[in-house]
């Protein structure tokens, strides 16, 4: 019994982490872009990074490193696995490994489209005509890692603090940019990324990670509800707490005849502990003053692209406890129909005097 009550603190303690209200709440906007003048400092000559990429939740550094060309040397990308992989973050955030390692060129050709359970071994053998070769990819981190001044990758875990003489490769003080990008992002790296994980997802998932009511799932449905006919898509324009800036999106509002659909996706990273309630006092409502409409489904509610529960009924409570990493969480909120004269409204999960940073603010669908 004493085993329990510490398992309920602790999954209440961890459920806080991922949707903890803040009284001093800090709305953000989230913002996408390319950034193809970074700052940074290199602590070996002729390393760069070539730009830096803000899609969603990730951050993706391009660097590139130039080698004189010789008959005896080789150089080695380590793969995310390795105890020598590349990591990044900050004093404050953290140090990761990355997500993935993408797209790696040799002068300029493509050798290998990521680098996955094996590290790559590249001759830097050269001839007469190839006095230096130049090798470049794509370090793809969690965004939320990077949000301090002392932001940094390194070629390995021991160079957190490295020797004076090492000749590992170390970028400091990066310039990470919240806005103001140098150019826009037109991409679909996104898509990428999740069709990426589909199956890991499928693999990775087993009845202990997922409960409702407390109660392990014991299977998946196939095929998702199908939404009514759409009347409308509206494009919008919306505000986050700043908690779940680059993490929490609305990714569109559907007018059928009868309902109004909102498409929430979140995106998170190993273990976090959520849970989405069709309970008393915590179902989702939309406020456009004076107004206040209470949804009536939580439906298509799916992880990585999978589909968990096609309806979240009253009085039930679906709980995610996976470590699996990366994963993002798809739903669909469905309200009556409503009025022309709710412009600018707050989708809010629960009651409002108490918060939940779920929410998605000045939600403007004009």
């Amino acid at each position: 019994m004493l085993n329990y009550y510490f398992l309920l603190l602790l999954f209440s303690i961890s459920n806080l982490y991922a949707q903890n209200h803040s009284k001093d709440m800090i709305l953000c906007t989230n913002l996408d872009g390319v950034d193809t003048y970074p700052a940074y400092q290199a602590n070996v000559k002729n390393s760069y990074i070539d730009s830096i990429i803000y899609d969603g939740p990730l951050i993706i550094f391009c660097i590139s490193l130039e080698k004189t060309a010789t008959d005896e040397k080789k150089i080695r990308l380590e793969s995310v696995n390795s105890s020598k992989s590349w990591i990044g973050g900050s004093s404050k955030s953290g140090y990761i490994k990355p997500i993935k390692i993408k797209n790696i060129f040799i002068n300029g050709n493509l050798i290998k489209n990521k680098i996955t359970i094996n590290s790559l071994d590249i001759s830097l053998k050269g001839d007469e005509k190839t006095k230096t070769i130049k090798i470049s990819c794509q370090l793809y981190f969690w965004r939320h890692h990077f949000k301090d001044s002392d932001a940094k990758i390194l070629e390995s875990i021991d160079q957190i603090n490295p020797p004076v003489n090492t000749f590992k490769y170390a970028f400091e003080s990066i310039r990470i940019r919240k806005n103001n990008f140098t150019k826009p992002l037109y991409s679909s790296i996104i898509k990428d990324f999740e069709g990426n994980y589909f199956l890991d997802a499928k693999k990775g998932l087993n009845k202990e990670a997922i409960t409702l009511n407390d109660t392990p799932i014991e299977s998946f449905p196939l095929n998702s509800i199908d939404s009514e006919k759409p009347y409308s898509f509206k494009e919008i324009t919306y505000k986050v707490d700043r908690s779940n800036e680059n993490q929490l999106y609305l990714e569109g509002i559907v007018n059928t005849e009868n309902h109004t659909i909102f498409k929430l996706k979140f995106y998170m990273t190993s273990n976090q502990y959520i849970s989405l309630n069709n309970t008393f006092g915590k179902r989702y409502f939309i406020k456009s003053e004076p107004k206040t409409l209470f949804m009536k489904f939580i439906r298509n509610i799916k992880l990585n692209n999978v589909l968990i529960l096609k309806e979240l009924a009253r009085k039930e409570t679906l709980k995610f406890r996976t470590s699996l990493s990366p994963f993002y969480i798809t739903y669909e909120i469905w309200f009556d129909r409503i009025p022309q004269n709710f412009i600018n409204i707050n989708l809010i999960e629960g009651k409002a005097v108490t918060g939940y940073p779920f929410n998605i603010y000045s939600i403007n669908i004009q």
